[in-house]
């Protein structure tokens, strides 16, 4: 009876925790619009000027070039800056990431100035990631999963502001691929800041869901392991083994999108065709060249497509988290889905 009673106290006390500092992190996330938010305030989830990567990086560029510390930057990032701002892309927001990285070393042991160009840097890595260089995705994870252990080991109390930094993680983790294809993109066609976020908080919540196990694991063996798959061993019309066609069988890239349900249960509808089998993957085609040819020929579904193409990025093989295409009757939305299947 006591332990039901501390445990239901400790539970109101964490309640009582979390509510106060989802509260004082609204407050802190109130950034008027004549500012950019800071590297602290973006990592734990500070949304742009309005909710574009683009706009906020225009608006950021001017307010270094304007900050007390301006006056003492070298040339050559005064010039990054400025077409950086100018015209914002992945290309020149490296190009500052690179330049204030290479000041650091110039100042030291100055820590004040240190710090100034380590801002500097690790905002244009994250401009970087967000305008489509996956590279600078990996570089951004970095710096997100740097933040997240600062803020562990100096115990900051509040729980909302961890929980949103690693929204952030996870946001800039979807903007890595594995092999780091850089393809440059046009800046209308970039993915939509709100729903790569959105898609992050979605996992992150999966994660929290599966990751307490359950009150009480059923008794029994293990399941066995699933066994993998046999290339099927073909002939040439000669009569020899085809060994050059089950290698190639064998190594194409390929994906189970629904994996055979536990108990050998029937799964209903279309979805039973591909139950279990793995599908193969289909290579990236020129998101450019695509993009401009959907638009022109459904100019009214351009932030549509504009969304659905920035998901693309810095994939290697085409692949989309579930999308629901929401709009009235003989808008398009069938025949856009079936051009991106």
């Amino acid at each position: 009876m006591t332990d039901d009673v501390l445990r239901h106290a400790r539970r109101r006390a964490r309640i009582e925790t979390y509510r106060e500092s989802e509260a004082r992190h609204r407050r802190a996330m109130a950034i008027p619009p004549t500012r950019t938010a800071t590297l602290d305030e973006v990592l734990t989830g500070a949304q742009p000027i309005d909710a574009s990567p683009i706009e906020d990086a225009k608006l950021w560029a001017r307010e270094v070039l304007h900050s007390p510390a301006a006056p003492t930057f070298p040339d050559g990032l005064h010039v990054a800056l400025n077409m950086f701002g100018l015209e914002p892309t992945a290309a020149r927001a490296v190009a500052v990431e690179r330049l204030a990285l290479a000041q650091i070393q110039a100042v030291f042991p100055d820590l004040t100035a240190e710090d100034s160009y380590g801002e500097v840097a690790d905002r244009a890595t994250l401009y970087a990631a967000f305008l489509g260089d996956p590279e600078a995705a990996g570089r951004a994870v970095a710096i997100v999963h740097d933040h997240i252990f600062a803020h562990l080991h100096t115990g900051l109390p509040d729980p909302v502001p961890l929980r949103e930094t690693f929204v952030t993680l996870l946001h800039v983790a979807s903007l890595c691929s594995r092999d780091l294809p850089v393809q440059p993109m046009a800046t209308d066609l970039q993915a939509d800041w709100r729903m790569g976020r959105g898609s992050a908080r979605q996992l992150l919540d999966t994660i929290a869901d599966v990751a307490a196990p359950p009150d009480e694991l059923p008794a029994g063996a293990a399941p066995a392991a699933p066994q993998a798959p046999v290339p099927t061993v073909a002939a040439s019309d000669d009569g020899d083994l085809d060994l050059d066609g089950i290698l190639q069988r064998a190594h194409a890239p390929s994906l189970v999108v629904i994996p055979e349900p536990a108990g050998k249960k029937k799964v209903p509808g279309q979805a039973a065709a591909i139950v279990g089998r793995a599908l193969p993957l289909r290579p990236m085609p020129n998101l450019e060249a695509l993009g401009r040819h959907l638009v022109e020929r459904s100019p009214w579904a351009a932030p549509g497509i504009a969304r659905l193409i920035g998901l693309l990025q810095g994939r290697v093989h085409a692949a989309f988290p579930n999308v629901v295409f929401v709009g009235p009757p003989g808008s398009g939305k069938s025949e856009l889905a079936r051009d991106f299947t």
